[in-house]
Formats: structure tokens, C-alpha cells, sequence
């Protein structure tokens, strides 16, 4: 199974000069930044591949082009590890000396701004909200239980504190709550009108090929440049007839698989193409570890999904969030994992380590028996199957919430 080919943009800094030039829903940038006006922009974190090398000069030359100060870039980590200096200014690369920078932390000055509709508080990085204009960047992938990326996610969460973002996450414990899906689902509703109370005056949101090229550019006013792009990543939905016996699974890659908090998007994918009481064997160099303190101790502590679901709604908690999710596939499916884990660490999970592909293999045989129906994903965090089954709509392979 391989993700759909998207076109790769002959021209993409073209791409994106053009798309600054005609947004969507939006006056062009040079049109809103006043000379002299102060302006922030948000990147993503190393987490995520989302082009920015080919884009952020062509948009700091149109901001160049508007009178605007030196820029300041914040990149996003949301209640990721903030990134160093040297890591920033690596991945900001010859722009580097053009901008001042910084990385948010999730527990560092943050405005409050209101509350939304589900009683959110709105706490965001007093520094981005000190700017005349924040403008937002990010690409757009499926979410698990966000509907998609990019879009307002590039502020909130990727700009808010702790607080808040554990007061979002846990609204994936309520109906609708799935990947691809926007209208309906309570944490991308809640996110969308927290991102807004940041009053961002600008987005920039790319879709990606496996390679991390640009395949599509989307630019304007945050909800219709965001749902523009969710369109061409939404042909990255591969139906299928029925669902298969064994999945073979690779997250894709650095960084991708940068550790297991990361990995774990690819594993809930490839769980979308196996039947209940199947395998799923996932390869990820997981090379940075786990990824998280909470998520490996959640896990520990807790290994039934009922056991998750009624801790959380008790007291949520990041990371908890990543171990429910993950007990959910394990309480449907056999996961082998492939990975630099220390294998003890892995049966802290509930899943099986392998210490090598034959041992991988010869697990899978197994479990799932010599000639089982089986799919090979070789870039699992960019390929989303779906299965034509009203019942399982949003979360194919698990059974429905």
C-alpha cells in the first residue's frame, strides 16, 4: 500500500509566491503588514516535515516587500521538548541571520484570552501575541483525533500552555473525535475557536510527498486556506475492499519515527487495515526513545483501556492521552514492534518487541498463521486507509466509539 501520489510542484517557490500573491479568503500579505509593523511567524517543530526550507524565504521576502521589522519566528512545540538553539537556527538554515528566534515552551509566559464554548481556558505565548500580525505555517496531515494538522493547530496547541492543551486532548474522549474529521468533532471545534481568540492574521499551509516535497501550497485567512489543503490531503485516503489478516507497517522515516510518541500515528494507521484479532507489525527507529515521560508511565501504570478511559476522565494528563489511544489499537489487534527500544521497554506497553526483521516475521507467522492476507505500508504516517463501512466511519480496522 502506497500513499497516493501527489504531483510535485515543478516550481514550488513559484508555488508559493503565487499563493501569497492570490490567497484564499484573505488580502494578500503585503496588503495587511503595515511598514514598520511587527510580525511573528509560527513554525512548526522538528516533529514535523513541512517544507518551510522552500517557503519561509519566499515569505520573508514578500514581508521584505511590505516595510514589515525583522520578523520573529516561533517554532510550535506545543508540550513537545522545546527546541535548542543550535537545532533552530540548523532548521532555519541561511534565513537564520534575517530573523530573531525562539522555541514556545508549554510552561512559559502565556496570556490568557478566554475561554471557549467547552469551558477551554485560552492561554497562549504572551510573545506571539505581543506582534502586530501572527502569521501561521504548518502542513496538513490526518490527526488521529484532530481531524487534520496544520490550520489553527500551529497556535493552538503549538502556542499554548499546558493547561489548555490538556483541557483540548481530553475532549478525544467524546463522541466524533476521529481522524479526517473536521465538522462535528469536538477537539478540532474547541482548538479552531481557541485559535481564533489569537486573532492570526495570516496562514501558510503546505501538503507534502512522502519526501517531504512540496505537492500543494495553501495561503489566506486561516479556516478557508486550512480546509483547502485538508482537500488534497484527504486523496491520501486509500478505500479498500475489506481489511487484512497482517500489516506490515514502516512510519516513513525520520522524523517521522523520531521516537514512539510520533511512531504511534503510523500504528494507528495501519490499524485502520486489519481486521479485529489481527497483527500489526510497525518498523520505527524510535531514536529518541519513548518521547515522553507521561505517555511510558500512563502506560505502565494503566494496561486496560477501560482502566485508561476511567483514569483520564479522573484527571487528564498528556501523554495519557497517547497511552489510551495506543491500549485501544492493542485491545483489538497484535502489535509487533520493530524498533532501537530496549525490548523490556516495549512489553511496558503491551506489545511485543522484535530484535530483528526475521524475528519480526516469525512472530507474525505466528499469531497470524503462514498465508495470511497481508498489506505492506512503507510510509504509514502518509497512508490512510479506508474501509467503505458506515459503522467504522472515521476509525476503519477498530470498532466505532
Amino acid at each position: 500500500m502506497e500513499p497516493p501520489r501527489l504531483p510535485r510542484l515543478p516550481e514550488p517557490a513559484a508555488a508559493v509566491r503565487q499563493a501569497l500573491q492570490r490567497p484564499l479568503g484573505s488580502p494578500p500579505l503585503v496588503e495587511i503588514v503595515r511598514p514598520g509593523g511587527r510580525v511573528c511567524i509560527v513554525l512548526s517543530d522538528r516533529t514535523r516535515v513541512t517544507g518551510h526550507q522552500v517557503f519561509l524565504p519566499v515569505l520573508l521576502g514578500e514581508l521584505t516587500r511590505a516595510g514589515s521589522a525583522v520578523p520573529e519566528v516561533i517554532f510550535a512545540s506545543g508540550a513537545h521538548r522545546p527546541m535548542p538553539a543550535p537545532e533552530m537556527r540548523a532548521a532555519l538554515g541561511r534565513v537564520a541571520g534575517r530573523v530573531r528566534f525562539q522555541a514556545h515552551t508549554a510552561t512559559g509566559a502565556c496570556e490568557w484570552l478566554g475561554d471557549t464554548a467547552r469551558g477551554t481556558p485560552v492561554l497562549i505565548n504572551r510573545r506571539a501575541l505581543e506582534a502586530d500580525h501572527l502569521i501561521l505555517t504548518g502542513s496538513v496531515v490526518h490527526h488521529s483525533f484532530a481531524g487534520f494538522g496544520g490550520g489553527p493547530k500551529a497556535v493552538f496547541p503549538g502556542l499554548a500552555a499546558v493547561a489548555s492543551i490538556e483541557a483540548n486532548h481530553r475532549l478525544l474522549l467524546e463522541p466524533g473525535a476521529a481522524g479526517g474529521a473536521l465538522e462535528g468533532n469536538p477537539v478540532h471545534e474547541d482548538l479552531a475557536e481557541a485559535a481564533a481568540l489569537a486573532r492570526p492574521s495570516f496562514l501558510l499551509n503546505t501538503v507534502t510527498d512522502p519526501g517531504g516535497r512540496l505537492a500543494g501550497v495553501f495561503a489566506g485567512g486561516m479556516v478557508a486556506a486550512h480546509r483547502a489543503a485538508c482537500v488534497m490531503a484527504r486523496t491520501r485516503e486509500m478505500p479498500l475492499a475489506g481489511l487484512a489478516d497482517l500489516v506490515v507497517a514502516s512510519a516513513g522515516g525520520h522524523p517521522r519515527d523520531i521516537d514512539f510518541y510520533q511512531s504511534q500515528k503510523a500504528l494507528e494507521n495501519a490499524a485502520r487495515a486489519v481486521r479485529p484479532g489481527g497483527v500489526v507489525v510497525l518498523v520505527a527507529a524510535c531514536r529518541d526513545g519513548v518521547g515522553s515521560a507521561a505517555f511510558r508511565r500512563w502506560a505502565g501504570d494503566h494496561r486496560s483501556l477501560p482502566e485508561l478511559s476511567a483514569a483520564l476522565a479522573r484527571r487528564f494528563e498528556l501523554g495519557g492521552h497517547k497511552a489510551w489511544s495506543l491500549a485501544r489499537i492493542a485491545s483489538q489487534v497484535s502489535v509487533i514492534l520493530l524498533s532501537g527500544l530496549d525490548p523490556a521497554v516495549v512489553r511496558e506497553f503491551g506489545l511485543r518487541p522484535a530484535v530483528s526483521p526475521r524475528d519480526a516475521i516469525d512472530q507474525a507467522r505466528e499469531l497470524s498463521g503462514d498465508r495470511p492476507l497481508t498489506y505492506l505500508m512503507r510510509a504509514a504516517a502518509l497512508t490512510v486507509p479506508v474501509v467503505p463501512d458506515p459503522a467504522c466511519a472515521g476509525e476503519p480496522g477498530l470498532a466505532p466509539r
